[in-house]
Order: C-alpha cells, then sequence, then structure tokens
C-alpha cells in the first residue's frame, strides 16, 4: 500500500501518535474488496440476490454499506506499515481518530501503546522447589486394573438382561417438544446396568430387555441438570445389541504372560516407570511454570489496558473455536458451569495479565542475558516440543507459526537462565 505518513510522535501519555494518508486510488481498491466480500449478501430492490453491482448497491443502499469495512481495512494496512517503517514496539488495540476521506484518498490519526517496559527483580537468585513426584502402589494397581478391564472377556447371556449385566446399545434421545437430545445418541455403547452412569431412570428402563429388542423409554430430566435441559421432558429409544456378563482377568503371571508377553515383575516394572516417567514430564512443567510465575511476579511492569483487552478477546475467540469444534458454544458452556459473563470475563482477564506478564518476561530477560533466537535454538524447541507431544519434529514445525516456535523458543532459553543451578 503507498501509505504516506506525515506524523509521528508522541502524545502527553506517552502514546505514539500517526498521522497517515492512503492515496485515494488504494482506498478505491479497499472499496472494491468490501463490495466483493458482501456481495453475495446484497438485496437491492429490483436486482436478484448478489447480483447488484457496486454503483446498484451505493446508489440505493449509500455509499457508506462498504465505507466502514474498507477504511477499517485500509487503516490496519497502513498503520501496521507506518510501525514496521519506523520501527516502533506497539501493543494492543490501536485508537483510530479522524478518519475522512476527501479527493486526495483516506486521511487518519492513529494513537498507540508503546509495548510494555519492565524493571526485572532478581530472576537469577530464584529457588523454586516442589516435591520430587513418586509412583504410589494404589497408582500402579489402578493402571494394572486397567489394563485388566480392557482385556475383559464378553461373554454372551440367553436372557433378558437384570443388574449387573453389560448391554451393548444403540441409543437416541428425542426432546417431548421435538428435535434430538443434545449429546443423546449413542451405538453400540456398552453399559453395565447397576452402574447409574446415564440418567436416573434409564439404566432401570434397560432392565429385562433381551438381545434385539427395542424400547422407548419417557424421562424427565432433573431440575438440577444443564439449564438448557433441566425439567425438560423426552423419549429415549433404546435397541439391545447384546446382553453378555463381563469377566475381567485377575493380574496375574499368566495375564502378563498372555496379553503383554511377559513376566508379571517385568510388567509391573515397566508401568511403574512409564507412569514416573509421566509424572517427571508434569514435574518440569509444574517447575518452569512456577519459575516463571515467581520471576514474573517480582517484576515492575505496567501493561497498557488495549494490550489486555487484546489479549482477552483473542484468547476468548480462540476458546470459541475450541467449543465449535465439539458441537458446543460459549453461551451452553457458561450454563454448564453456572458462570455469568461477567464472571467469565474476570476469568479472562485474570489469565490475558498472567500471559501477557510472562510475554513482557521472557523479551526483559533475553535483552538483558543478549539472548538471541537462532535456527539452533528454534530446532531444539521443536524437538523438545516433539517429544512432549509424541510428535514428530517435522509435525510440530508444520502446526507452529514461526511467532509461536519463536516464542517457545525464547521461552526455553530464559528458562535456562531461572533455573540455573
Amino acid at each position: 500500500m503507498n501509505k504516506e505518513l506525515l506524523e509521528c510522535g508522541r502524545d502527553d501519555r506517552g502514546r505514539y501518535v500517526l498521522t497517515i494518508r492512503v492515496p485515494a486510488a488504494d482506498f478505491s481498491d479497499a472499496l472494491e474488496e468490501a463490495y466483493r466480500l458482501c456481495k453475495a449478501e446484497l438485496e437491492v430492490p429490483g436486482v436478484p440476490k448478489g447480483e447488484a453491482t457496486r454503483e446498484q448497491a451505493e446508489a440505493a443502499l449509500g455509499r457508506d454499506v462498504f465505507y466502514p469495512q474498507a477504511a477499517r481495512q485500509c487503516c490496519a494496512r497502513a498503520l501496521e506499515e507506518a510501525v514496521a517503517q519506523r520501527g516502533l514496539q506497539v501493543a494492543g488495540y490501536p485508537d483510530i481518530q479522524d478518519c475522512s476521506t476527501d479527493a486526495e484518498g483516506l486521511l487518519f490519526t492513529a494513537l498507540c501503546d508503546p509495548y510494555p517496559t519492565a524493571r526485572l527483580g532478581d530472576y537469577k537468585k530464584l529457588r523454586v522447589h516442589l516435591p520430587e513426584p513418586t509412583v504410589e502402589a494404589g497408582e500402579l494397581e489402578q493402571v494394572l486394573e486397567q489394563y485388566a478391564r480392557r482385556a475383559a472377556r464378553h461373554i454372551p447371556l440367553d436372557r433378558p438382561a437384570r443388574e449387573g449385566d453389560t448391554v451393548r446399545i444403540d441409543l437416541e434421545g428425542t426432546l417431548e417438544t421435538g428435535g434430538p437430545v443434545p449429546g443423546g445418541k449413542a451405538e453400540d455403547y456398552a453399559l453395565k446396568l447397576g452402574s447409574h452412569t446415564f440418567l436416573p431412570g434409564l439404566e432401570e428402563g434397560m432392565a429385562g430387555m433381551s438381545a434385539g429388542e427395542r424400547r422407548d423409554i419417557p424421562l424427565t430430566f432433573p431440575k438440577d441438570y444443564a439449564p438448557e435441559l433441566a425439567g425438560r421432558g423426552a423419549v429415549f429409544h433404546v435397541t439391545v445389541r447384546e446382553v453378555c456378563r463381563v469377566e475381567v482377568p485377575p493380574v496375574d503371571e499368566a495375564f502378563a504372560r498372555e496379553f503383554f508377553q511377559t513376566d508379571l515383575a517385568t510388567l509391573r516394572a515397566e508401568v511403574r516407570q512409564s507412569l514416573l516417567e509421566d509424572k517427571l514430564e508434569q514435574h518440569r512443567s509444574q517447575l518452569e511454570e512456577a519459575a516463571l510465575t515467581q520471576a514474573a511476579g517480582q517484576m515492575d511492569c505496567i501493561l497498557p489496558e488495549s494490550m489486555i483487552q487484546k489479549e482477552m478477546d483473542d484468547m476468548t475467540a480462540e476458546f470459541c473455536q475450541r467449543l465449535e469444534s465439539q458441537g458446543s458454544t460459549l453461551e451452553q458452556y457458561l450454563q454448564s458451569m453456572k458462570m455469568t459473563g461477567e464472571e467469565f470475563e474476570q476469568t479472562a482477564r485474570k489469565s490475558a495479565v498472567h500471559r501477557l506478564r510472562q510475554e513482557v518476561l521472557l523479551k526483559e530477560v533475553a535483552r538483558a542475558e543478549g539472548l538471541e533466537v537462532d535456527d539452533k535454538a528454534l530446532r531444539r524447541a521443536a524437538d523438545g516440543l516433539a517429544r512432549q507431544y509424541g510428535a514428530t519434529t517435522e509435525v510440530v514445525l508444520q502446526a507452529l507459526t514461526p511467532a509461536m516456535l519463536e516464542r517457545e523458543a525464547l521461552r526455553r532459553m530464559v528458562l535456562d537462565v531461572l533455573l540455573r543451578p
């Protein structure tokens, strides 16, 4: 973009003040792009939806139908270029003021918070101590029991199901008002009757069913259930595929030989070592987080409000994307957690401040120690993440953006300093 930086200074609050002009030709291109993006949804009288030209849309709906989006796009691009041109370190959302157009193009002023500086505490004398991890006997036995349950044999029963039996079922719930019950569908699900895994009354309604039998079981959701379902009626359509008895083998020498091709003592030792390695990895992560938190807590730093708000928005957008991938929404999440929007915002703010203070810490320690992220540091970070998540380094390099990998490399370098013996 052929922007022109007319002025660059500071106001009385220390913010950068940049006055920028975007040439008329570039702004016209932005208007055309805004038109193309919303063309399919344009409804202009006398013209089929999505077929109006830009001139027809502007004549019927006004030029402002495209102006705000084009202006935002131009301001963002021009400001990014101007900040890079001047080598400025800015943070958070810019405050765009006096945005207007004339024959020469788009003119605007942007106020930007400078990236915060900090006064570090005595980070070289950190002493972070956490109890060394151990594997308790009960934990070992629990894992072995899980292995045994996975190796359980299902013995078909030629009789109606009763409490204590396991039934393999297909299940689908329908609300009495119509529509499916959210999360109320399952196929070939193994359920032990009497385990109270499902809603009260649903397991009891399956008692006496035989393989191949279908039954409709009416239920009312408890009043303390998720708000969107509490107190509502539904019918669950259940088909039993099989009634069986589950036999879990004892954890003995025969079990170890049959399923792991080793003796019981060796199996126990291998499971114990695996548990210990997992705990050591968790211990390392906890130690690193404690070191960063302690060092950031000693740091004197004021975060701009715009920086905090942007981090909150980014974190919330990321969280909403995860919920959407799971078929849920933020509203449904808040209802299930019995949390208000204000409470969620307070939690998000706390997390944003925590993350931002650590980000500032990494940069300040790197500056103080003369640390620079080079190819070797990037490779070390990628290899470390690959080991941590059981992936290949190539997969990690494909999954992370350059900025994400650089931050991880810097984090590891700073931790080397903070945790230095």
